[in-house]
């Protein structure tokens, strides 16, 4: 009935068709030269050893910290934060909001994001702080930081060590690569 009336000369019908055609030669080109078994080992292995901080990601943990400029005032704020003030995230987030010195920590609430043993954004008494605290939740006492700043932190996430094998991560990277190709085809 519409190659009756016409449609099949349509132009909107005819630039569909060679779309449509087009799609398919290129699929059909496609789907020939390039497989997910046409990805070697070598590449798969180069990959690997290229992203390897995608693979090997060590422990982190996550806090958030109050950071005043002298012990005595670090005192009391740890002992106000100990209690019920620090016990919901909401309430040490008002902590910091009204103690916090450093107004870039301030503005996040004193998220301090996930942190690595390695991480070079925080003095290293502060990481170890960090990571001493057991739990989720758990504030911490005064850290003297080393340079003049005093800390009070409560964690608020932690993550494990990722450790993924060659083997475990293959079939991953072998597919990544090969949607690439796909797409750089």
């Amino acid at each position: 009935e519409a190659a009756k009336r016409g449609f099949d000369k349509d132009p909107e019908v005819v630039r569909t068709m060679k779309q449509v055609m087009i799609q398919k030669l290129l699929r059909d080109e496609f789907e020939t030269k390039v497989t997910p078994e046409s990805i070697t080992d070598v590449e798969i292995k180069a990959y690997y050893d290229a992203h390897a901080d995608e693979f090997l990601k060590p422990e982190e943990v996550r806090a958030s910290a109050i950071v005043v400029k002298t012990q005595a005032q670090a005192e009391r704020v740890a002992r106000e934060a100990a209690g019920d003030a620090g016990k919901t995230n909401k309430g040490f987030r008002d902590l910091v909001s009204t103690y916090t010195t450093n107004d870039e920590q301030k503005l996040r609430g004193g998220d301090l994001r996930y942190l690595s043993s390695a991480s070079k954004d925080v003095p290293k008494p502060v990481i170890d702080a960090a990571f001493a605290l057991a739990n989720t939740g758990d504030v911490s006492g005064v850290v003297d930081a080393g340079d003049g700043t005093f800390w009070i932190l409560k964690q608020t996430g932690r993550r494990k060590a990722l450790t993924r094998t060659f083997e475990d991560a293959s079939q991953t990277i072998r597919n990544k690569l090969y949607r690439d190709k796909r797409l750089d085809t």
